[in-house]
Formats: C-alpha cells, structure tokens, sequence
C-alpha cells in the first residue's frame, strides 16, 4: 500500500513546504508535471526507502511489544519495553519522518558541519 500512497505524500509535501516568496507550483496538477518533467519517475519516490525503513522498524516494535505481552500475561515482570509507543519508539519514527521529508524535497539529509553524534542532533534541530 504504501507503494501506491507514497508518490501523492510527495507531491503533498512539495505543496505544504513550498513557502517561498513566488511559489514554484501553482497545483498539484503542475506540481505532478513540474516533478515528471524535472526528475522523471524517480521523483515521485525521493524519500521512499526512508518511509520504508520506518514501517520496518514499526513492524518490528509493535511485534516486540506483542511477545513482552504474552510474556508478561504468562507470569514474566513486566518489561520496561512492554508499551508499543514508548517514548524511545516516538522519538526514532520522528528521525525516520524527518529524513523522509528531507529526501523527498531534495534537501540535504545532514548539514555540511555535522560530524559523528552531530549528525543524531541535526536531525532533531533542522537547520
């Protein structure tokens, strides 16, 4: 499904950001050309493996958080892991939107001064 969905989240995040003084689509009808004619097929799925990446680690946690709960149910203490939306899990789906969001627009997915944990904060901070 999100094969189908993911090229329309593109041309929406292209209109939401596009903010600048004289916008560069007057629709979505010329930003859906704007972006087939400029950067072809590929440019529809600018950001997918990102979107991709985040539905893997969301699989994995909420499967994670399945297994603590039959453990727990079967007489285990319960995991400090235990809740599905813990705040760590918010905080990596956030990183993986970010990088999303960055890749489809084109933008660079780091700043140029960003070295080692650096990096981990430019994701958070923007530029």
């Amino acid at each position: 499904m999100l094969i189908l969905t993911f090229p329309l989240e593109n041309i929406w995040l292209r209109i939401i950001t596009d903010v600048e003084p004289v916008p560069k689509y007057s629709g979505i009808l010329d930003c859906v050309q704007k972006v087939f004619t400029n950067e072809g097929l590929q440019g529809f799925f600018n950001g997918f493996a990102w979107a991709i990446s985040k539905a893997l680690f969301k699989s994995a946690a909420k499967t994670l958080s399945y297994y603590l709960r039959l453990k727990t149910e079967n007489g285990a203490a319960k995991s400090i892991l235990y809740y599905p939306y813990s705040v760590i899990e918010e905080t990596i789906e956030y990183a993986f939107d970010t990088l999303k969001v960055r890749s489809a627009l084109g933008l660079p997915l780091f700043s140029k001064n960003a070295t080692g944990l650096g990096k981990l904060f430019d994701i958070y901070s923007g530029f």
